[in-house]
């Protein structure tokens, strides 16, 4: 087993409805989240098509990456200064 500073950090923010149930069960049977993701790692390594397989109907669909596009409202709001210039006040 590697040193634990070897270890990569991996942060993931899963569906919030899939984290209570799971954690329930697993502290039914004396297991920790952290240990059954480990567990999950070395199965879907040793075989692949077997675990995938098993979990393919539980697979959540791909999110979208990075930021999400400016809503248009947010682009057509003034700014402060266009608030102030408005407004008909001053600095």
């Amino acid at each position: 087993m590697t040193h634990r500073k070897e270890d990569q950090a991996l942060t993931v923010r899963p569906p919030a409805d899939a984290v209570e149930p799971a954690q329930q069960v697993l502290a039914e049977r004396s297991l920790e989240m952290r240990g059954f993701i480990a567990a999950c790692l070395y199965a879907v390594a040793a075989d692949p098509d077997a675990f995938i397989g098993g979990i393919a109907e539980f697979w959540p669909p791909p999110k979208k990456r990075g930021r999400p596009p400016k809503a248009a409202e947010q682009a057509e709001r003034p700014t402060p200064i266009e608030d102030r210039a408005q407004d008909g006040s001053s600095s």
